[in-house]
């Protein structure tokens, strides 16, 4: 898969808190579940936890696209702190 071979152009888009990367990385995500860097930098650039509390990969990226189905309307860059963060 060219996105699997390649992810790594997408990842200074992902990390200046581009929402259409973020997106394509999610749907990624969603069709190699057992991708593990990429859910692993994911979890890093929206403060989750899903890649080290889980011994399961395919389990741990399928709980992190729950909780982005769950909070992406809310998710808003923030620049200082170089992540996603659900708007309060």
């Amino acid at each position: 898969m060219l996105f699997k071979d390649k992810w790594s152009q997408h990842l200074d888009k992902l990390l200046s808190g581009d929402r259409d990367t973020l997106e394509t990385c999610a749907g990624q995500l969603a069709r190699n579940l057992d991708f593990f860097p990429l859910l692993h930098t994911l979890c890093l650039v929206t403060g989750q936890r899903f890649d080290l509390n889980e011994k399961d990969h395919v389990k741990a990226a399928d709980a992190w696209l729950c909780w982005f189905s769950d909070h992406s309307a809310d998710l808003k860059w923030d620049d200082d702190e170089q992540v996603w963060r659900a708007k309060k």
